[in-house]
């Protein structure tokens, strides 16, 4: 072996527009670290996110699930993909970038964690028994793990106290986003004042709580909301529309990152009333962008946004309308000076450092 990990990145989030967040980590990552790591994307299919510089992409069908036992091809193409990925890369590191077990069953693996919500959310939305399955499968036979937030770790220990020594916390960077002079589409902005919604918007993300604070009398009445991410789906318009909230609601859909921090520039705050997270990164992102947040009142919200943000109960709409609305009396600026100053904790120079170091200790 030599000093240069071969590490095999099953690359589940690169082939999905929906997983973002996550992408981020592994291409921030990548792309400082691939000078040092003999990096291997493992896709299945067509990749919709960009990827680092230096990393070499495998084609591979391991992943392929065929429950129709007449499929023969497709399950002859796997088990060729598994055998092959045994064969050139037996002592290779395996990390998936969304909990895929290590198919070849020998070598070291890292598993990275971005929060337990799975474990707690299985039993309303039985939809995620396979990921709480193949997490599990991972977490019980990995070398290493990496933890997104002190929370996360937490969470992680408490599930699986036999990792307890191998938990690594490696917290997330906010630089990719860093603000500057406001670009001519944030300085052209003719949008009626909003507030931003970034992400998903299913399970424990609490949308329905946004648009209940905004049908609510404690809503500031000049304020409209943006939301960036997946565009609505007949279903949600209907129900914006029986609320008489669809005008009040525009989608801008996937939006770039010049996109993202155009709009995080000129909202009246980010409004985050998520049930439970990993790490936040809209959090950090708003921050330097001096984009005053508004999260739910969760531990590791008040972990990474430190003092810079205003926090609500997210089981209360009014509460949400009222955290919005007490901008009008704050004082933004030193709201906004302190989650600028709390942005200098996180930078992806030290989150690439952290993970570098995970698997160079397999060498040692």
């Amino acid at each position: 072996m030599t000093n240069r990990p071969t590490v095999l990145i099953d690359g589940v989030v690169f082939e999905n527009q929906h997983q973002v967040g996550i992408w981020r980590i592994f291409y921030e990552v990548m792309s400082r670290t691939s000078q040092a790591v003999d990096y291997k994307l493992l896709l299945g299919s067509q990749p919709l996110q960009p990827i680092p510089e230096g990393t070499e992409v495998v084609r591979s069908h391991h992943r392929e699930h065929v429950s129709n036992q007449t499929q023969f091809i497709k399950r002859f193409r796997r088990r060729l993909s598994t055998e092959k990925l045994r064969r050139k890369f037996p002592d290779a590191i395996w990390h998936s970038t969304y909990f895929t077990p290590d198919v070849r069953m020998t070598g070291r693996s890292v598993v990275s964690v971005y929060d337990m919500i799975a474990e707690d959310y299985f039993i309303q939305y039985p939809t995620l028994e396979p990921q709480l399955e193949n997490k599990r499968i991972c977490l019980e036979s990995t070398d290493a793990v990496l933890a997104i937030s002190e929370e996360t770790k937490s969470r992680v220990v408490s599930h699986f106290p036999a990792l307890t020594d191998k938990v690594v916390v490696a917290l997330l960077g906010s630089e990719h986003l860093h603000r500057t002079t406001p670009s001519k589409s944030a300085q052209a902005t003719k949008r009626k004042p909003f507030v931003l919604f970034l992400g998903n918007r299913g399970l424990y993300k609490n949308f329905r709580c946004l648009t209940q604070a905004v049908a609510s009398a404690t809503w500031p009445s000049e304020l409209d909301v943006v939301v960036a991410g997946k565009p609505f789906s007949e279903n949600e318009k209907y129900y914006l529309r029986v609320n008489n909230l669809l005008e009040r609601f525009q989608n801008v859909g996937y939006v770039t990152d010049n996109e993202i921090a155009a709009l995080l520039q000129t909202a009246r705050c980010l409004v985050f009333p998520s049930l439970a997270e990993g790490f936040g990164l809209p959090v950090v992102e708003s921050q330097i962008n001096s984009c005053p947040a508004v999260l739910s009142d969760l531990p590791v919200f008040h972990e990474v946004a430190g003092e810079g943000a205003v926090f609500i109960d997210p089981n209360n709409p009014v509460s949400l309308a009222a955290g919005v609305r007490s901008l009008n009396d704050l004082d933004c600026q030193l709201l906004i000076d302190r989650g600028l100053e709390n942005t200098l904790r996180f930078n992806w120079d030290q989150t690439a450092a952290l993970t570098l170091q995970c698997y160079q200790n397999f060498y040692r």
